[in-house]
């Protein structure tokens, strides 16, 4: 009987059948309260069926946490984000701020989904508020800065993305978002020297080496722009797979 129950509701599972699988698996995890991949299956399914809140209980009970508290709040966002399931991220998030405003990571994620949406202002409060927690974020300086540069504020974008590089010297997108703004305001020798260093941390960026072909062509050196356009180009075609 309880076989037949446990597998009955795989199947609806995998069918995608939400409804039906719900009841039955809640049914086996009962009996099975430490199989993980069977409260897994559970968690996911009130997701699929439009109910993300109540997925924290069966992922809260996989992570041994409350399933009242905002962590598990957090949680749930953090495994249905992996989904795409942006919306019902953003929904459990805010419940987790709700009963803990000043839970570490919480505000950068809302400011992540902020800033998808093109959201600059608000995603720019929400990376402040997270900040303000941890001064070290050094992801919030980032997007502290992308959110900046979306308003239109250079020098502060520049100022915040500092912070990120001097956080962390191998954030290249740091570097390289800080050369395509040098670049922008024709300061080739600044923007050089953070591309470069973007490509010294991550040597496979088709974007880095692009851009710094960009560079050298605006400053009138055309070998080495040729050289890094060729690079680029290289990258592009063992990433994506070309013979």
């Amino acid at each position: 009987m309880r076989q037949t129950v446990e597998i009955l509701g795989a199947a609806y599972y995998f069918e995608q059948r939400w409804h039906d699988a719900r009841p039955l698996l809640e049914t086996a995890s009962k009996w099975k309260p430490d199989d993980s991949e069977l409260l897994s299956s559970l968690a996911r399914t009130p997701a699929q069926s439009g109910l993300a809140a109540e997925s924290r209980t069966p992922y809260s009970t996989v992570f041994g946490i409350d399933p009242d508290s905002p962590q598990s709040y957090a949680l749930a966002s953090r495994l249905l984000m992996q989904e795409g399931r942006m919306s019902d991220v953003e929904h459990l998030l805010q419940r987790a701020v709700e009963l803990e405003p000043d839970l570490a990571g919480a505000n950068y994620e809302l400011g992540q989904i902020a800033l998808r949406r093109e959201g600059y202002g608000k995603a720019l409060e929400l990376f402040r508020r997270e900040l303000a927690r941890d001064a070290t974020h050094s992801s919030g300086w980032h997007a502290s800065g992308e959110s900046r540069l979306g308003l239109g504020r250079l020098a502060k974008s520049v100022e915040a993305l500092k912070r990120a590089t001097w956080l962390n010297n191998r954030a290249a997108r740091s570097y390289l978002l800080l050369g395509k703004i040098y670049v922008s305001q024709g300061l080739l020798d600044l923007a050089h020297g953070m591309v470069a260093h973007a490509i010294e941390v991550d040597p496979n960026s088709y974007e880095a080496h692009f851009l710094q072909s960009r560079v050298h062509y605006k400053a009138g050196r055309k070998e080495l722009a040729r050289k890094h356009l060729a690079l680029a180009n290289e990258v592009r075609r063992v990433t994506s797979g070309e013979e």
